[in-house]
């Protein structure tokens, strides 16, 4: 089942996402008019992108020379540039 996919921290990230996100929608602060899930799915999608090249980097030639705290400013700026 979908419990065995999804760890309970991603879960609990995901609800903090949502609830930031939401309130964002509302209050007509969300970039691009995107919907909150819609936002939130894009910023996951980056940041799984992001973690999952540096670990490729890590065992492999793959070009991605950037460390975890890189990974970590990039989504920062990221969730930044979701609001207006």
């Amino acid at each position: 089942g979908a419990d065995q996919i999804l760890s309970h921290g991603l879960l609990r990230f995901v609800q903090l996402l949502d609830g930031l996100l939401t309130r964002a929608e509302r209050e007509g602060r969300l970039a691009g008019g995107f919907t909150a899930q819609t936002a939130r799915d894009a910023l996951l999608g980056a940041c799984e992108g992001h973690l999952r090249s540096h670990l490729i980097a890590e065992s492999t030639e793959y070009p991605a020379p950037y460390g975890l705290n890189e990974t970590r400013r990039a989504t920062g700026l990221i969730l930044v540039q979701t609001f207006v």
